[in-house]
């Protein structure tokens, strides 16, 4: 086989292996290395993460589940637990977004633990906070996947987000890890005592993706008409935070179902049925609903500033409950 051969094959094997998005969620594993070298605590990176659906009309997993301690002195123990789902996408491929129409940017999925309360709860957590406390990150509605070639895609951004739904949503099981369970496991692992301290879950999912990002803020037909380049109709955008302040039917029966049905293989204690369902309902009305959308150049950027941002929330609740004591 000549050298031009070699290279015709390789092209093809190289353009192959690139939509197949191992570039980069290797990528994305080295920044989640590199951001935890850093940290004073690492963050701990468990691969892919499966979750059990019912019907076959979506993947049933994402490419990471990350955690991280928030172990913030005279508060709850928080484990801030990062969703994430990697979409590849063909050099010079746009993501377009417009406003979100009811201008709400949904609420940060916090998790209380369902057997003890704690310093802060549901109620006191400041889950409606802008997203990472940036006014300017755009809040966004409708998306579409719009190629260099001018074909479209209506259909990759929704499968993503309905991947971080499923994905969240099961992980609702975590309220139901009792101090017994984590006691030992955390002291050994992290060398965290959380002995008398609640264990609270804060769940952000991500969509990372190499496609464009771009912003259509007061679009109209004849704009787009007159437009000569993207920049005459919307902004480039490193981060957007996509929200649906209620969740889908569907994504609530699963939480209604599938997840009442394995707190009831997991837990430790005996829920009652009726307190469960109490639990799950109050959660299923309102979560999951923002979600982070960003190109992957800013991933470790993103990382930080979100930690950060889960610290000033926790800090805040703790001090809420304590003046209201």
């Amino acid at each position: 086989m000549g050298s031009q051969e070699i290279e015709k094959t390789y092209r093809k094997i190289k353009e192959e292996l690139l939509k197949s998005g191992l570039p980069l969620e290797s990528m994305v594993a080295k920044s989640i290395d590199s951001i935890s070298s850093n940290l004073p605590r690492g963050l701990i990176n468990h691969g892919e993460y499966f979750f059990e659906r019912q019907s076959d009309a979506f993947p049933n997993s994402i490419d990471f589940l990350v955690t991280y301690d928030l172990d913030v002195e005279d508060c709850d123990f928080v484990q801030l637990v990062f969703v994430i789902e990697c979409k590849y996408r063909t050099r010079g491929t746009g993501w377009y977004f417009t406003p979100n129409p009811i201008k709400d940017s949904g609420m940060e999925f916090f998790v209380e633990n369902f057997f003890s309360k704690g310093k802060c709860g549901w109620k006191t957590f400041p889950s409606s906070a802008p997203p990472l406390n940036d006014a300017k990150i755009p809040i966004v509605g409708k998306g579409v996947e719009i190629y260099s070639n001018g074909q479209r895609n209506e259909k990759s951004i929704n499968e993503g987000l309905h991947q971080l739904m499923f994905a969240s949503s099961s992980l609702l099981t975590r309220a139901f890890f009792s101090e017994d369970q984590l006691l030992e496991i955390m002291l050994q692992k992290s060398g965290i005592n959380i002995k008398g301290r609640s264990f609270h879950s804060l769940l952000c999912p991500v969509l990372v993706t190499t496609a464009n990002i771009y912003y259509l803020k007061d679009l109209t037909i004849e704009k787009v008409e007159q437009s000569r380049k993207v920049e005459d109709i919307g902004s480039a955008e490193k981060v957007v935070a996509s929200s649906m302040p209620k969740p889908p039917h569907y994504v609530e029966r699963y939480i209604k179902e599938n997840v009442a049905k394995n707190v009831h293989l997991i837990s430790p204690f005996d829920v009652s049925t009726r307190d469960l369902l109490d639990f799950l309902n109050t959660y299923s009305t309102f979560h999951p609903s923002r979600y982070y959308i960003l190109n992957y150049q800013g991933f470790e950027e993103f990382i930080k500033k979100y930690i950060d941002f889960a610290v000033s929330l926790l800090m805040y609740a703790c001090r809420r409950t304590n003046k209201n004591r």
